[in-house]
């Protein structure tokens, strides 16, 4: 989970995103290579704005040891103004900040 961690708070040191909330212990099932295959996954949400999405993208492919993470968009159709300001104050630029 370590690298998980890691590059969680990476994106958010980045300006990335503003949150990223870890699930461990997820069992995935699918198609690779002609097999299909199961494994334990941890699933990881987070929250950033729309302009964000591209360079995170990359990122979290920079950072991802697998061949083909999964990363998706969902939209978000509602959310409080505090929750949403939040969002838009935590994913603007700054100075690089330590992950430790």
């Amino acid at each position: 989970m370590d690298s998980y961690i890691y590059n969680c708070r990476t994106t958010v040191a980045e300006s990335l995103v503003a949150c990223a909330n870890v699930i461990p212990g997820a069992t995935s099932i699918y198609m690779w290579k002609g097999k299909v295959e199961e494994d334990r996954e941890h699933v990881v949400v987070m929250k950033t704005v729309s302009s964000n999405v591209e360079e995170l993208s990359k990122r979290v492919r920079s950072l991802h040891p697998a061949e083909t993470p999964c990363f998706i968009t969902l939209p978000i159709e509602k959310a409080t103004t505090d929750f949403a300001d939040w969002i838009i104050d935590s994913t603007k630029k700054t100075p690089d900040i330590s992950i430790n």
